[in-house]
């Protein structure tokens, strides 16, 4: 991340003179004739798996990890009761934070053809984002442009993405029949809460969903904080909202029911932000407009939103019901964590620490610091759906599900041997940047089909379903899924 920062130092500077000019917010009216509610329902299959992925943040670096195993999804078939099926043919849900939203957009506009996933991982290794944003810095135009037009640096990397992923398209694009629910997820600057770009969300804010820009959203949720300014948004809802949102139910109820917070404190901490997009009476802060950050300051694996997705009644991939009534027996969670390790020569120096020491440290660390609490409380909510599941049959109830929670991480490849070793160390090593090598998304695509099938739990999916595929590493002996 340093890299980056350090890049894109000279753009700050050269906006400094724009800085008191006015910024235009989006502004996204809702149609009357349009109703976010009305999104497609995921189809729970008994002997179909539901997959929900989540891509985390970390630039090129993630977005090449999260395309490498997501091809490996769409070279594996099974048999179900209607015939041959792929497995990427079962993705319901793609929750993603910053470089894992690049993919997770690209993919929502593209499908899961694996020679369009490969052509990604081709297209990655040769764009150089730095440099689009490094010619953008320096070049003159670019200085009038935003002090006339009062765009700010964040528009610079939308025009960037926007390059890059080839479309002007919004998130109708992608919020299609037969397609996942791509979920791109950024950080309320003000809250600090995960803002999900989805259209119960933007409901909220009385916003189209459909008409939202998709590469605004994908730079909301990269926005890394002091390198780029935060997206504005402006909250219809605190203007004049026009047209029928969604009731507010249960979530008002809460906050007004005594002891709501007692009952479950995240639902109610959710439920007064859900007031205050709303400019409900209830609203603890009046959220005219909304700053958003890069994703990764509230959750960098994209989790909190993919478990909304899973246990939210208003979500379209809402499962608990099918989980127990039979109707979904297999629930997948694959989290791919691009987390780096890169070596650091401040441990072993006492000089004088630069401005870019420190900026990376407010940036990158407590980002690192999230990614850790995040996935602990994921496994929290994998073991409590375990848990009642296990009750629920001490009690005679047929709960015939189970869950399959994969994570993807660089720590889990093995150092048997000095190659493998240098693998890993090379691969932790890949800065955080828009710029990464064509050596380097090999070397990612490599070890993520030796992480997907050396897992456990994808292991066991692949014995359940009798799966075809190729495996591209041994499982480590002696281990297996503790969900199974």
């Amino acid at each position: 991340m340093r890299k980056e920062i350090g890049c894109i130092a000279g753009l700050i500077a050269a906006l400094l003179a724009a800085a008191g000019c006015s910024v235009a917010p989006v502004q996204l009216p809702l149609k009357p004739a349009q109703h976010n509610e009305e999104r497609r329902i995921v189809e729970f299959v008994p002997d179909r798996p539901m997959i929900v992925l989540s891509f985390s943040g970390g630039g090129s670096r993630a977005a090449a990890l999260a395309a490498a195993v997501s091809a490996r999804l769409d070279r594996i078939t099974y048999q179900p009761a209607g015939g041959p099926r792929r497995l990427s043919q079962d993705v319901a849900v793609i929750s993603s934070v910053s470089g894992g939203s690049v993919f997770a957009a690209w993919v929502g506009l593209n499908g899961f053809d694996y020679d369009r996933v490969k052509a990604f991982e081709q297209k990655i290794g040769t764009f150089d984002g730095i440099g689009y944003l490094e010619g953008r810095a320096f070049n003159p135009f670019t200085w009038a442009d935003l002090a006339l037009t009062g765009r700010t640096r964040i528009d610079v990397l939308q025009d960037m993405l926007s390059e890059f992923l080839e479309t002007k398209a919004t998130l109708a694009a992608i919020n299609q029949k037969g397609k996942p629910l791509v979920v791109l997820n950024a950080s309320d600057m003000t809250s600090g809460e995960v803002f999900s770009f989805t259209p119960g969300v933007l409901d909220d804010m009385c916003m189209s969903f459909d008409d939202m820009p998709v590469t605004v959203a994908v730079s909301a949720s990269a926005a890394v904080p002091v390198a780029f300014s935060p997206v504005l948004l402006k909250n219809t809802s605190w203007f004049d909202c026009v047209g029928a949102r969604r009731p507010f139910g249960d979530g008002r109820t809460m906050l007004v029911t005594d002891g709501g917070a007692y009952t479950n404190i995240e639902a109610f901490r959710r439920a007064r932000y859900r007031a205050s997009l709303r400019a409900d009476k209830l609203a603890y802060r009046e959220a005219r407009y909304v700053r958003l950050l890069d994703g990764g300051l509230a959750d960098n694996l994209g989790l909190t939103a993919a478990r909304r997705a899973l246990i939210d009644p208003e979500s379209p991939s809402y499962a608990l019901p099918a989980l127990g009534d039979g109707r979904l027996r297999r629930l997948v969670v694959i989290s791919v964590n691009a987390r780096s390790d890169v070596r650091n020569d401040l441990d072993a120096s006492d000089e004088r620490t630069s401005v870019l020491d420190m900026l990376d440290a407010v940036t990158s660390v407590p980002i690192d610091a999230t990614t850790a609490n995040v996935a602990s409380a994921f496994r929290g909510f994998i073991n409590s759906l375990v848990n009642d599941r296990n009750t629920l049959r001490s009690l005679g109830v047929p709960a015939d599900f189970t869950i399959y929670p994969v994570e993807i991480d660089f720590d889990e490849l093995p150092t048997d041997t000095p190659q493998e070793i240098a693998d890993r160390d090379d691969v932790k090593s890949i800065a955080t940047s828009w710029t990464i090598s064509s050596n380097d998304v090999n070397l990612i695509d490599a070890v993520a089909g030796k992480l997907l099938w050396r897992h456990p739990c994808f292991r066991a999916l692949m014995d359940d379903l009798r799966a075809a595929g190729t495996p591209e590493s041994e499982a480590p002996p002696g281990i297996t899924c503790p969900q199974q």
